[in-house]
C-alpha cells in the first residue's frame, strides 16, 4: 500500500502499514474525512441495564446497536444447554436450554432472553451419570425437568421463534458460548432447524480462554477467578459474555493501562 493511499485513512482505524498498531477501543466511522464517508446505520434500542451473574458480579451493558434493518449489528446468539450427559450416541438429551442475543459489542438485545426446561421421564433422569444426578439434583433442575410441560420439539420451535424475533435473516447471526461446539452437536441432533438458521461459524469463548492460558496466564487466572460455574443455562450464558468482555478489555486491546489494573499486570 502506498503512502498516498495511507494518507486517506484516519490513524485510528486498525493498523498503519508498517507501523505500530493504533487500534482504538471503539472504531468509529471515519465520516469526518473529506474523502472517506461511511454513513451511520446504527441506532440504539433498549435502555441501559444491569445484569447479575450467579457469582454476584453485576455487569452494566450499554445500549445494543442495530443496523439499518433493525436487527442487532453483528449479532451473536448465545446458547447454553444442560443435558443428561455428553454421550449423544448413547441417548443423552437436552433438559434445559437458554439463549441471549448480543450485538457485536456484547450489548444484550433484551434482558430476559429465552429459557425453557424440557420434560424428560423419570427413567431418563434416573439413568444419568453420577455427576449429572448429583449436580442437577442439587440445583433443582431434575425436579424442574420432571414437572415441566414442555416437549423437546416445543422448546426447539420456541427457541427458533425467539431468535427470529430479533434476527430475522438466516445465516446472519453466529452461535456463541463456552465450549459451544458441544452444544452445537446436541442442537444439530435435537434442534436442527436452529442450527440451520444460524451461520456456520461459531464464537467459542473457550478458544480465547485457552489462548490466554498459554500466552497471558495472569489474565487467564484473573478471569477464571470470577467464574461461579453454576451449570444452569441462563447463568452460564451471562458468565460467558462477562468472561469474553473481560478478555477483550484486559487482554485483547493494546491499552496496557487496562491490563496493569489486574493484579499487578
Amino acid at each position: 500500500m502506498s503512502r498516498h493511499l495511507l494518507s486517506l485513512f484516519p490513524r485510528n482505524l486498525a493498523y498503519t502499514y508498517g507501523r505500530r498498531p493504533l487500534i482504538s477501543s471503539r472504531i468509529r466511522p471515519c465520516v469526518s474525512h473529506p474523502l472517506v464517508h461511511i454513513p451511520s446505520t446504527s441506532t440504539t434500542c433498549t435502555p441501559n441495564y444491569n445484569m447479575s451473574t450467579s457469582n454476584g458480579n453485576t455487569q452494566k451493558f450499554s445500549n445494543c446497536l442495530r443496523d439499518a434493518t433493525g436487527a442487532p449489528k453483528d449479532p451473536l446468539v448465545w446458547i447454553d444447554l444442560e443435558m443428561t450427559g455428553l454421550d449423544i450416541d448413547g441417548g443423552d438429551t437436552i433438559i434445559e436450554v437458554a439463549c441471549l442475543i448480543t450485538d457485536g459489542e456484547l450489548n444484550f438485545v433484551d434482558e430476559k432472553g429465552f429459557h425453557m426446561i424440557v420434560n424428560q421421564s423419570k427413567e431418563v433422569m434416573d439413568g444419568m451419570g453420577e455427576w449429572c444426578r448429583d449436580h442437577h439434583g442439587k440445583s433443582g433442575l431434575t425436579a424442574a425437568v420432571l414437572d415441566s410441560p414442555h416437549s423437546l420439539s416445543h422448546a426447539s420451535d420456541s427457541l427458533l421463534a425467539y431468535i427470529k424475533s430479533h434476527v430475522p435473516t438466516q445465516r446472519q447471526a453466529l452461535l456463541a458460548g463456552n465450549s459451544v461446539h458441544a452444544d452445537r452437536v446436541f442442537l444439530s441432533k435435537y434442534m436442527p432447524e436452529v442450527v440451520e438458521f444460524l451461520h456456520y461459524r461459531i464464537v467459542d469463548v473457550s478458544t480465547v480462554k485457552e489462548l490466554a492460558r498459554r500466552w497471558e496466564p495472569r489474565v487467564f487466572k484473573a478471569a477464571s477467578a470470577q467464574k461461579a460455574e453454576a451449570h444452569r443455562a441462563l447463568d452460564d450464558i451471562k458468565e460467558s459474555v462477562q468472561e469474553l468482555m473481560f478478555y477483550r478489555e484486559n487482554w485483547m486491546t493494546p491499552n496496557s493501562k487496562r491490563r496493569m489494573s489486574i493484579g499487578g499486570l
